[in-house]
């Protein structure tokens, strides 16, 4: 069970729903057969908990503010992880840069959009 009230796994790289299950064992799918499996749960789990905190956000700009500032935090890992983790001569260091981008030009429209919510809530 998460945050969303219902079973969901990660299998594949796709989150699905968890289908009913009489026992705790009873759905071999549900438990992921591999240490991965396990970090792939725990960051849809994560997910899930961030997409919560957001939604009980009680202001619109305080939910575009909120968000922006996960996307940037999100970027700033992949920037992190580019620089420092992963060797220089692969692709995957080009590819989290890229990614890291399209996250700060989308936290930047977020930014925008609180603004423009504040601007218009002053008038």
């Amino acid at each position: 069970m998460n945050v969303w009230g219902v079973g969901y796994r990660l299998i594949d790289g796709v989150l699905h729903q968890a289908e009913a299950r009489d026992g705790p064992m009873s759905d071999q799918n549900a438990t992921p057969l591999s240490v991965e499996g396990l970090y792939e749960q725990l960051a849809a789990e994560r997910a899930g908990q961030a997409r919560a905190a957001l939604a009980r956000e009680r202001t619109v700009e305080r939910l575009f503010a909120q968000s922006a500032v996960a996307l940037e935090d999100a970027a700033g890992t992949l920037l992190h992880v580019a620089a420092t983790f992963i060797a220089l001569d692969g692709p995957l260091p080009g590819l989290f840069a890229e990614q890291a981008g399209a996250l700060l030009a989308v936290a930047a429209r977020f930014e925008e959009a609180a603004d423009l919510t504040r601007a218009r809530r002053a008038e």
